[in-house]
């Protein structure tokens, strides 16, 4: 008897230490990225009461002819105009406590699937941000207010729609936290919340090996697609673009990798890879592009240059050297106030531009940068159709071309 009170003694003291050990793990980065997105964490009770001021001068801008429409639809809540007036304004009034940053993806988002089968998804959120309070009041990353009448408006504006209980679910650390600990998941490396189109918001979780979605409610749209993803779940990325992708063409096209010259510029020594091999998925940066170009033109990417150009590439930048020689070859220039933007994504024209100058094309409409490419017969009309989102695939393409017709 005493055996087996021992025995129990026992399993209730290792229950009890694996019980504990699950309570205490956890999911590195989870907090800073959930932090990250939500408005009141990244803005003081005075920036916030800056911004509410914003939107009652734009509520108050727009009344007059909200209250003429109202009156002529007979849609009228109150007794008199003063009380209408507080009475929308309350209703309309965003509520900061609820605030939480949407991502856009790129203007290409055609090759959604394509990305998220190989894992590189996250290589389609572009980098405009905006605040989103529920349900539609939006505020730039600095906390202006975007207005329908603001031009910013337009480039910006997404059409997502989140809702104050859904802002809720993604505050709640520890039910995400439990939902990553289910799939065995102790790293977070980003947390975005963005819509692939129209109204259906997601929240996106990259744990380097492993993306993930969760969907907030249900999408008239998109139900059909959507039934086997319960709201406020964790699922594969890959399992619901396949998913999305039975009901949509425009995520369905494939952009050409153009291995095998990427691999023979490995093979020179021009082409490096990294954590995900040559990686030609990948949009290529205005820096890599420096640095790349002048690997295939036989030029330094090492620079002693004791004067620095570009306030935003200083010395110990990794691309200072490539920065301060392409500047100094011709091949590229900055974007304007000493600014070299390293890390902004470069376009095919940009590039095609670089080539050109680096095989010493002294006058032309860098509009026509790649058209000359296409007289060139490094490019053809359909290489180029591809090229709306530039990557490494497609640099590679390019630069062995222009090595193999000679232009440099």
């Amino acid at each position: 008897m005493k055996k087996l009170i021992s025995i129990v003694l026992v399993i209730c003291v290792l229950t009890a230490n694996i019980t504990a050990m699950a309570e205490t793990k956890e999911v590195e980065g989870l907090h800073e990225k959930l932090n990250a997105i939500i408005l009141e964490n990244n803005f003081s009770e005075e920036q916030i009461a800056d911004m509410d001021a914003q939107f009652v001068e734009e509520f108050n801008r727009t009344w007059p002819g909200m209250l003429e429409g109202y009156k002529a639809l007979g849609k009228m809540e109150t007794d008199s105009d003063e009380e209408e007036y507080e009475y929308r304004l309350n209703y309309e009034r965003p509520d900061f406590s609820c605030g939480v940053k949407v991502t856009l993806l790129s203007v290409k988002r055609n090759y959604v699937k394509q990305y998220a089968d190989v894992n590189s998804f996250k290589y389609l959120f572009s980098k405009n941000e905006f605040w989103l309070v529920p349900v539609l009041e939006e505020y730039d990353l600095s906390g202006k207010l975007i207005a329908p009448t603001n031009e910013t408006f337009y480039n910006t504006y997404s059409g997502t729609i989140i809702y104050s209980e859904n802002v809720e679910v993604i505050k709640n650390e520890e039910y995400i936290k439990e939902l990553l600990l289910e799939k065995n998941e102790t790293k977070v490396e980003d947390i975005k919340i963005f819509s692939f189109q129209l109204t259906i918001p997601f929240l996106y979780i990259d744990c380097g090996e492993n993306e993930y979605l969760m969907r907030f409610y249900e999408d008239q749209i998109w139900r059909d697609f959507l039934k086997p993803f319960e709201p406020y779940k964790l699922y594969p990325l890959k399992d619901v673009v396949n998913e999305l992708s039975k009901g949509s063409k425009f995520i369905r096209q494939e952009k050409p990798t153009f291995e095998n010259e990427a691999f023979s510029l490995q093979e020179r020594g021009l082409l490096q890879g990294n954590e995900n091999g040559l990686d030609l998925l990948k949009p290529l940066t205005r820096i890599e592009a420096a640095t790349m170009l002048l690997r295939a033109m036989g030029e330094s990417t090492e620079s002693e240059a004791s004067v620095q150009t570009f306030s935003d590439v200083p010395q110990s930048h990794w691309g200072y050297g490539a920065a301060e020689n392409a500047y100094s070859l011709g091949l590229i220039q900055g974007v304007g106030n000493e600014m070299f933007a390293p890390d902004e994504p470069v376009t095919s024209t940009q590039f095609a531009t670089m080539i050109l100058r680096a095989g010493s094309y002294e006058e032309f409409n860098w509009e026509e940068a790649l058209d000359i490419l296409i007289n060139e017969g490094i490019l053809s009309e359909e290489d180029t159709t591809a090229m709306d989102l530039f990557t490494r695939g497609d640099m590679a393409k390019i630069i062995y071309e222009s090595m193999e017709k000679g232009l440099f």
